[in-house]
């Protein structure tokens, strides 16, 4: 709540590591619930470097909370399932998109 977003805006982080439920290239970074907005909102303010993790089925799909645009983001990781053409636009955005094959 109210403490954790006074306590993140005291902190200039390095890296973000942001989980969200959509991620779309024009509308932007989503998530579910309401309460999760400010937090994710500061998250994003504070660190040099922001990086988003979401399955490759969340790519292109818009949540019911934006809290932020793809631009925030320096990179983007998500699954091997994701297409060539569904990275490019955040890729065309500066965005260094990379896919994870989740094999141990």
């Amino acid at each position: 709540g109210a403490e954790a977003i006074e306590g993140i805006s005291r902190i200039h982080a390095d890296v973000c590591v942001l989980g969200l439920n959509g991620i779309h290239p024009e509308i932007g970074l989503g998530v579910l619930d309401y309460e999760t907005v400010a937090l994710k909102t500061a998250m994003l303010n504070h660190a040099r470097q922001v990086i988003a993790v979401a399955a490759s089925e969340k790519l292109g799909t818009v949540a019911s909370f934006i809290f932020g645009q793809i631009t925030s983001l320096t990179h983007l990781v998500t699954d091997s399932g994701a297409a060539e053409e569904t990275l490019k636009p955040y890729r065309d955005a500066g965005i260094i998109a990379l896919t994870a094959e989740g094999k141990p």
